[in-house]
């Protein structure tokens, strides 16, 4: 549980020091600044660490409340059945796999940021092992699986909601546990 309680504490850290530059600088600037991902600065200066860093970036209080539960409440579990090694692979590779999809099919002038595509591969890492344990009817009967799944799945059709990096989270932690326990 370290290495999630320490990617908790940076993100909180982060967010703190996002509110800090609001005060001086513009909100766009500000995440920038903290790390987000944005098109023209990527463009500019190449700077392939945004597809890590954009996870540790916030833009409220609620996403990162939201995001820290979710976080603690799949990755303490995760961490501990995985080990370290395996579970820093899953979840930093689910971030920078997701903004990679949030920057290929992105709005030029858009700015991605959160953990959300980090947690979308340990959902999926956590499906894919109930269907493959259980088949269908493992994920049908538990209902708060079920209830996180569609609740999270109807979450992406909300503005602002960034449903690639989502997306790319979730491809990555499929081929991750694909590879770790099937081939």
């Amino acid at each position: 549980m370290i290495i999630t309680l320490t990617v908790i504490i940076l993100c909180i850290a982060n967010y703190i020091r996002l509110v800090q530059k609001q005060k001086s600088e513009t909100y766009d600037i500000a995440l920038v600044e903290c790390g987000a991902l944005q098109k023209p600065s990527y463009n500019i200066q190449k700077e392939f660490y945004r597809f890590l860093t954009a996870g540790f970036v916030h833009f409220s209080v609620a996403h990162l409340l939201i995001n820290m539960y979710c976080l603690w409440s799949m990755g303490s579990s995760m961490e501990m059945m995985l080990g370290p090694v395996r579970y820093c692979i899953l979840l930093f590779g689910s971030i920078i796999t997701g903004n990679i999809f949030a920057y290929l099919m992105g709005d030029e002038y858009s700015i991605s940021g959160g953990m959300s595509s980090g947690i979308y591969g340990l959902l999926a890492v956590d499906v894919t092992l109930i269907f493959a344990t259980y088949g269908i009817e493992g994920i049908i009967g538990n209902p708060s699986l079920l209830t996180a799944l569609l609740l999270n799945l109807g979450m992406n059709f909300m503005p602002g909601v960034g449903w690639k990096s989502h997306l790319g989270g979730a491809c990555f932690g499929v081929l991750f546990v694909s590879y770790l326990f099937y081939f």
